[in-house]
């Protein structure tokens, strides 16, 4: 965009010394050819700024052909003046038509110059809305991938996850009540806490019933214990009652 202004900068710079020969020949005021100076000056400055911004060797022909017509037409330029300023208004204005068709021929070739930038802008432009155009391609191509990267996903959670976790968790605890979809943590959950209160149940009805089995070994021990003792017991008294029933024969 700046070598576009650059080239109509120097476009401007060139149409501004049109007239001042003219505005000298009619009056004969010498600030018309000092402003006309002035006027060059600036063209020679955005002459030199074009120059430093040329990016191809389209660019560099156009201005190398600018500077040398305009050199050329400085020369004629030059001997019109000598020639007013002379007093030879005749040769000045033979030679003043030649040096106006060089200056259109100038404005031509900056209106050319400013055609490439206008050119290359437009190309950076065509270039920029293809790329536009190929990045919002992608970023919809993106899009609908997300989405349908995120439908499977949503289907293998649902069919390879969830579902598996809700049959375990309805197995784990047939007490459950089979809910809707989506809360088969929930109900794994439950099953768990169910699980682990069963376990507790059953670890304490353990203990009980290891209790009452060390309970029942001991009146065992015990039962057997009397048992023995009763025979102890009953074995003298056997003893003594056949002694005293023989006895009780022999003095009859």
């Amino acid at each position: 965009m700046a070598t576009f202004y650059v080239a109509e900068g120097l476009e401007i710079a060139l149409v501004n010394q049109k007239g001042f020969v003219s505005y000298y020949f009619l009056d004969g005021d010498p600030d018309w050819l000092r402003q006309l100076g002035e006027y060059r000056q600036v063209f020679k400055n955005r002459l030199k700024e074009a120059k430093a911004l040329v990016q191809n060797e389209r660019q560099r022909r156009a201005i190398a052909q600018i500077e040398e017509e305009y050199g050329r037409y400085l020369l004629f330029k030059d001997q019109v003046i000598l020639h007013y300023k002379e007093g030879d208004r005749e040769t000045g204005a033979s030679l003043h038509k030649e040096a106006r068709n060089r200056f259109f021929k100038i404005l031509d070739l900056c209106e050319k110059y400013k055609a490439l930038h206008r050119e290359a802008i437009e190309q950076v432009r065509n270039k920029s809305l293809v790329q536009a155009q190929s990045l919002r391609l992608v970023a919809g191509t993106a899009i609908l991938t997300v989405l349908i990267l995120g439908v499977l996903l949503a289907f293998v959670l649902t069919k390879q996850i969830l579902a598996p976790i809700r049959r375990l968790a309805l197995e784990a605890d047939r007490h459950v009540e089979p809910t809707g979809a989506g809360d088969e943590l929930n109900i794994l959950s439950q099953s768990v806490r169910g699980l682990i209160k069963d376990a507790d149940h059953k670890q304490a009805a353990l203990e009980k019933s290891r209790e009452t089995l060390l309970q029942a070994e001991k009146m065992a021990s015990v039962a057997k214990l009397a048992a023995g003792m009763g025979h102890s017991v009953r074995n003298p008294l056997t003893s003594v009652k056949i002694r005293l029933s023989s006895l009780h024969r022999a003095l009859k």
